[in-house]
């Protein structure tokens, strides 16, 4: 049954139980202890007023004046009303005060009191006093029952207080806390508590307030995971849908440029034509698939960085070779401005940089009809950085656009995507590999009139520094000549299991002037090397998928040669 109450009655009943407890024990111990302490006190009083009546009387005694003795005796009889009996007797038990003898009295108040009168040490007299403890007693009694009354006032008071005091400090905080569980279990984890004090209840409300924020930043966080996986999700839909275009158009291309090919009547122009196409779309289609595998490796911390000391001078004039070449196409000025001073060289990955610069430089104009692109480079020295800034006087875009361009499968909106095609990688890329530098890459863009991105990139530490272009030209060295001109010469053995791509790059080795012999796999190359075949350059492609290897092999073949002390070459 005690499981059934609630806890205000549960709280209650000690402080009832106590009240009970003490008003018991002033009915049983403290009214008898307060009456009999003053009942004593009372004929301790009136002992000592006999001692002084009887100090009155020893000298009349003696003298035998029994006027006197009278007169004292009825003064003081009369000025003591609670006496109601007093008499004086001599040392021989004869009467002096009164004449006449008293009538005895049978009373349950009535006390009898008697006290020698000494005069120089010597008895002389006996004083016997009765008196009425009846009064005397009601007295004591009420103001007994008004102490006890005042006592049971102050009770029911701190009865009282101390209901409210538990109301506030135990019984509110731990119905605000069962309300708030229950408000937890209903999934409402922004209910808040109300701070507690530093007790037990206190510590309790704390512990579970921050359970509650846990809970709550858990469920936020799981909340947070939940749209951006559904964002990714819808996303990835989208991807899937503009990939679907973005594949099949090249890939029409190709295959229907290539199937013009196959006519003997064609006229040389158009086979020329449909040549060059093939080759365009055929590299569209590897950039975007080249982007999807980079953004997957970057995804699975699998895209390695090979930083080295690289000319940024000649980084930036492959990037105006390619780029200078679009924009002069589609009618728009390309310029690079050069802030001087500039580091010679940097250390970093020139590949992933030229990546980087031609993806943004061929988006800026891509979004620009009309106008420039402009590229600045800027050394910052005090943080050893290469900030680029690509502008454009394009489109631009809104600041809604504006946050969710670096997100991987994502545009603008889907006009962009339909007008100006893509497929949402490349920023995405861009900025994951601007990290990966030791920079970051930003945007900043006005809707209608053109956007600003920034690159930065660490360079690592710097030699010397360009202060103008003078400098620069003198640094400039003779180009290599085309790889066109260049003959090679000596065996090369080739270990590739597609047979079309290993027709394909037999075919540019043996243009290259060099000897091919091609196996399958990367087993074979291991077995074609074993049996004495003597080749300068060892190359795998993709070779031996189900079978050995290729590092395998490729080390296997490295320790064979050098063991029998063969001359070769790794590509």
């Amino acid at each position: 049954m005690n499981n059934h109450l609630g806890l205000r009655l549960k709280l209650l009943i000690p402080l009832f139980f106590l009240a009970g407890t003490f008003a018991l024990s002033l009915q049983l111990y403290w009214l008898p202890s307060y009456l009999e302490k003053g009942k004593t006190k009372f004929l301790t009083r009136q002992a000592n007023a006999m001692a002084l009546l009887s100090e009155s009387l020893a000298s009349p005694i003696h003298s035998a004046d029994v006027a006197q003795i009278y007169n004292t005796l009825d003064r003081v009889l009369l000025s003591q009303p609670l006496w109601i009996g007093l008499s004086l007797d001599d040392i021989k038990g004869n009467r002096i005060y009164p004449f006449e003898q008293p009538s005895p009295l049978d009373h349950p108040h009535v006390h009898t009191m008697v006290h020698n009168v000494v005069y120089y040490d010597k008895p002389r007299a006996q004083l016997t006093l009765v008196v009425d403890l009846a009064p005397v007693q009601q007295d004591l009694l009420n103001e007994a029952h008004n102490l006890l009354i005042m006592i049971i006032f102050i009770l029911l008071i701190s009865i009282v207080v101390g209901i409210a005091t538990q109301e506030r400090l135990i019984r509110r905080p731990i119905i605000a806390l069962a309300n708030t569980a229950s408000e937890l279990a209903k999934g409402k984890f922004d209910t808040r508590l109300p701070r507690a004090g530093g007790d037990e209840i206190g510590n309790l409300i704390d512990s579970f307030e921050h359970m509650r924020a846990k809970i709550f930043s858990y469920h936020e966080e799981l909340r947070q995971a939940i749209d951006k996986a559904d964002a990714g999700n819808r996303a990835k839909s989208q991807f899937l849908a503009n990939m679907s275009h973005e594949i099949r158009t090249p890939l029409t291309a190709i295959i229907g440029y290539a199937e013009t090919l196959l006519d003997d009547n064609q006229h040389p122009a158009d086979r020329t034509n449909a040549t060059r196409v093939v080759i365009e779309n055929g590299k569209h289609l590897l950039q975007i698939i080249n982007e999807i595998l980079d953004l997957s490796k970057i995804e699975a911390k699998k895209l390695d960085i090979e930083t080295m000391n690289v000319s940024l001078f000649t980084i930036l004039r492959d990037v105006e070779s390619i780029i200078g070449l679009q924009a002069g196409e589609k009618g728009l000025a390309f310029h690079i401005n050069y802030h001087y001073p500039l580091p010679f060289q940097i250390q970093t990955d020139a590949i992933r940089v030229k990546q980087i610069l031609i993806n943004l430089c061929s988006n800026a104009i891509k979004f620009t009809e009309r106008g420039s692109v402009t590229l600045d480079v800027r050394y910052l020295c005090d943080c050893s950085h290469i900030e680029v800034s690509i502008t454009d006087s394009g489109i631009g875009m809104s600041e809604e656009h504006l946050d969710r361009i670096f997100t991987a499968f994502s545009q603008a909106d889907a006009s962009t995507t339909r007008k100006y095609g893509g497929t949402g990688l490349g920023l995405s890329l861009s900025k994951h590999l601007a990290a990966m530098l030791g920079g970051d890459l930003r945007a900043s863009s006005v809707l209608h009139q053109g956007s600003c991105f920034v690159l930065t990139i660490a360079t690592g530490t710097i030699d010397t520094l360009a202060h103008g272009d003078a400098d620069v030209r003198d640094q400039r060295q003779p180009k290599d000549p085309p790889a066109s001109n260049r003959l090679l010469c000596g065996r090369v053995l080739l270990a590739e299991d597609t047979i079309t791509l290993q027709k394909l790059v037999a075919m540019y080795l043996k243009k290259a002037g060099v000897e091919v012999h091609c196996v399958d796999n990367g087993r074979e190359a291991l077995e074609a090397a074993r049996a004495g075949l003597r080749c300068h350059c060892h190359g795998f492609t993709n070779a031996g998928h189900g079978r050995a290897d290729s590092h395998e092999a490729d080390t296997a073949i490295r320790l064979y040669q050098t063991h029998y002390c063969l001359d070769r070459q790794c590509i």
